[in-house]
């Protein structure tokens, strides 16, 4: 066989193996599940896999005339959570407790109490969504 055939069919079988590779389904990955809980209700109302409009709906929601709603969203499956509460000026502030340590080392608290109906939104989302970078969003401590 001359050269100039080899050529061709080696870069067929090149083609044949990059298609095929390219072809492969990815792995399953498993995607997280969310609760959104009312904290200070008796019955602990949760909502399973919340839209954008349940956890707007639950940013709205007041406990009294000066105490705005207090919620969390938590992984299901995990102890992990990130609790919003509204003050009654209608700005809010934020801990979060990975995993719920029980000692309470890990739990952060937002440096700020005034976040925005929309900066807080945009944290609670980029929380549900799964985001790598939603901690970023809030300045913490201890």
């Amino acid at each position: 066989m001359k050269i100039h055939h080899i050529i061709p069919l080696l870069l067929l079988a090149g083609g044949i193996t990059v298609g095929a590779q390219t072809t492969n389904t990815p792995p399953h990955t498993k995607t997280m599940s969310y609760t959104l809980t009312f904290v200070l209700e008796d019955n602990q109302k949760k909502i399973p896999n919340p839209t954008d409009a349940d956890i707007q709906a639950a940013m709205h929601t007041k406990v009294s005339d000066d105490v705005g709603g207090i919620f969390q969203l938590g992984v299901d499956g995990t102890n992990d959570a990130l609790q919003l509460e509204a003050n009654g000026k209608w700005h809010f502030q934020f801990t979060y407790e990975p995993n719920a340590d029980p000692s309470g080392k890990d739990i952060l608290l937002s440096k700020r109490d005034n976040f925005t109906f929309e900066e807080a939104l945009k944290v609670l989302l980029a929380y549900r969504n799964g985001s790598a970078d939603w901690k970023k969003l809030v300045e913490w401590k201890h």
